[in-house]
């Protein structure tokens, strides 16, 4: 099966993913079951019937309104449908044509994990233990198998390498400065790090320090954005999960040109 049929295929499951993202992403940090009851207008209580549930689709169709109230719907719902459905495309797209489909299904619930983490950090400043807890497991199980299947059990020790060296920075950062570094982010480091651990060692400090690009950037908006007049608080999720998304792509790159430009 060619890559782009792959991607197709990718893109289209990360699409219907996406409508379950929004469901995880507005119930999980209330302590809500994702299972039931089924969708309803948080305004008028309408329950969403399956025409109204399509992804994207049904938000264009409805205008961008509940049927029942008529109250706006967040455009938030089909962005995060679509980029959904872009990532799972483009790493499917990856991942294929590089030979590499065993990992697939660890990069695809890796990356739906924390694109709802990313979403409900910004909302909550807060990475729940319901999504970080068993994606440690997920990743480790789905990353293992995909290293055995390969025969390839050297990538066992970069795995390891990835947890310990990235939830020890942050943990340490934790403890130094609690309220800067929470233990969410601590606790995301170690899917974070089995997941570029098994690609290898340079993706997960790449990964590190895009984390911490993208983490000084986004405070600098934020503050700017406050006229650098007061503390806000600011997340740091979103720069972990943006960093570990850039790095499963181009991590390796990252560090071998570095290398050859150091000499190393």
């Amino acid at each position: 099966m060619s890559p782009l049929i792959i991607a197709l295929i990718g893109g289209l499951f990360g699409l219907l993913l996406g409508s379950f993202a929004n469901v995880v992403i507005a119930r999980v940090p209330k302590g809500e079951s994702v299972v039931s009851p089924p969708s309803a207008c948080p305004h008028c209580g309408h329950q969403i019937g399956w025409r109204d549930n399509i992804p994207i689709l049904s938000y264009l169709l409805l205008g961008g309104k509940c049927r029942s109230c008529h109250t706006a719907i967040s455009a938030r719902y089909p962005i995060v449908e679509g980029v959904m459905a872009l990532l799972f495309g483009g790493y499917s797209y990856w991942f294929a044509s590089i030979g590499d489909l065993y990992a697939l299904p660890g990069i695809l619930a890796f990356v739906f994990a924390s694109m709802c983490l990313l979403v409900i950090d910004i909302d909550t400043f807060r990475l729940p233990n319901a999504i970080t807890v068993p994606l440690m497991g997920t990743t480790l199980v789905l990353f293992s198998a995909a290293a055995l299947f390969h025969g390839e059990t050297s990538r066992f020790w970069s795995m390891l390498f990835g947890p310990v060296f990235l939830a020890g920075i942050l943990y340490i950062a934790h403890r130094i400065r609690p309220s800067g570094m929470g233990m969410g982010d601590v606790k995301y480091a170690i899917p974070m790090g089995i997941t570029l651990g098994y690609l290898g060692i340079g993706p997960v400090i790449v990964g590190y320090f895009l984390a911490l690009f993208v983490g000084v950037g986004w405070g600098i908006t934020t503050m700017a954005k406050h006229g650098f007049k007061r503390r806000v608080p600011m997340p740091f999720g979103p720069g972990l999960v943006i960093g570990a998304f850039a790095a499963i792509i181009v991590g390796n790159q990252i560090a071998r040109l570095y290398m050859s430009i150091t000499g190393l």
